[in-house]
């Protein structure tokens, strides 16, 4: 199993994967659990050009569905109840079978990180689309999907992202990039993903309340 490069102190030089992640997840999870903006994220031009560059390699050689069957797979993996849960959403009439529904989904997750890459010069083109995602997908599982979830998410996006181009695309540079990219997209999707949970309950203690018996004064 190979190694990456760590400047984080403490860390040794050259830390084994598993390790990698745990740093990895614990940044996204500090960056995306924030309660101001990380629209302004601290990336250099050279970071953003760096990171475009390592993805329309990739992107172009492999393709959106190719891209999003890899983090998916990846993601069941680490996160097993993800297969069961997008089995029990209700599926589109225009789909046949979910082997098709979700080739189609991993063509989705494929083709959105190639739109917050074409916006990383201004992220906040992406905070509908993204807040509309996370709404989206608490919505279709009633509130199965937790927020932590996409924390796993980003981790397991990270991970692939190590995995594809050259050399360049393992660098510590690299990876905190993502590790930022990511921290934005997850806050946003949290943040519509929160919102459609909190209508959830907002409606069921609602329902209560019009099924309590009127008392009858005396």
């Amino acid at each position: 199993m190979w190694c990456y490069l760590s400047t984080k102190p403490g860390v040794p030089f050259c830390t084994p994967l598993s390790v990698r992640s745990v740093f990895t997840f614990q940044l996204v999870q500090e960056m995306s659990g924030r309660r101001t903006s990380t629209t302004l994220i601290p990336l250099t031009c050279a970071q953003i050009h760096l990171v475009r560059a390592l993805w329309r390699q990739t992107y172009t050689s492999k393709g959106p569905t190719v891209v999003g069957s890899s983090i998916y797979h990846r993601l069941c993996f680490k996160c097993p109840q993800v297969k069961e849960q997008i089995r029990r959403v209700p599926l589109p009439p225009k789909f046949q079978n979910y082997d098709c529904f979700i080739k189609a989904h991993c063509k989705a997750i494929g083709e959105l990180i190639d739109q917050v890459v074409d916006n990383l010069d201004n992220l906040d083109n992406m905070t509908d689309e993204l807040v509309r995602i996370g709404n989206v997908h608490a919505k279709l599982l009633r509130g199965e999907l937790t927020g932590k979830v996409w924390n796993v998410v980003a981790e397991t996006f990270i991970d692939c992202t190590l995995e594809w181009g050259d050399r360049r695309c393992r660098s510590e540079t690299v990876r905190k990039a993502w590790a930022l990219i990511m921290a934005f997209v997850i806050e946003k999707i949290k943040l519509g993903h929160h919102e459609q949970v909190r209508n959830f309950m907002v409606r069921y203690r609602n329902m209560l309340g019009q099924q309590k018996p009127s008392r009858i004064m005396p």
